[in-house]
């Protein structure tokens, strides 16, 4: 029963948290992960009216005292800003500022995916940047909106 039990939380786990394929968009950032809840396959499909939550495995490469995440759309190549709800990086993110040099994070945010977007595909770049607007990581990655 407990080899049961520990194959059924190992294989949820994994889909959980399955890595996807992405893209740095900055070479001088050290990402060693990306995923995001429900998502084993890329372009990971984001569903209207639910949230989307993203997860960044990093190495900081500087220290940063406050955290700040700047997300964008990229549609037909042109980048559409986009605001979740929490910006702070020291927040509710799994991180506690200040960020220590050479350490990993895990970083965690949700973001809506409102009813009213349209059903496209586009590129998720989410970067997170510190008080110097000095990338602590930048990622790309492929998603669909249904």
């Amino acid at each position: 029963m407990k080899l049961l039990v520990l194959c059924v939380v190992t294989v949820l786990f994994s889909v959980i948290s399955a890595a996807i394929p992405f893209k740095e968009c900055d070479s001088k950032t050290h990402v060693k992960g990306v995923g995001v809840l429900g998502c084993t396959v890329a372009p990971c499909t984001l569903k209207r009216g639910t949230n989307a939550t993203i997860e960044v495995d990093f190495v900081a490469d500087t220290a940063a005292k406050q955290l700040k995440a700047v997300v964008h759309g990229i549609i037909g190549g042109v980048p559409i800003p986009f605001n979740p709800p929490n910006v702070n990086g020291c927040v509710d993110s799994g991180i506690t500022c200040p960020v220590v040099a050479g350490k990993s994070y895990k970083y965690t945010n949700k973001i809506p995916v409102l009813k009213d977007y349209p059903k496209i595909r586009l590129v998720v770049k989410y970067e997170l940047v510190n008080e110097n607007s000095q990338s602590m990581f930048c990622v790309e990655l492929p998603a669909q909106i249904q």
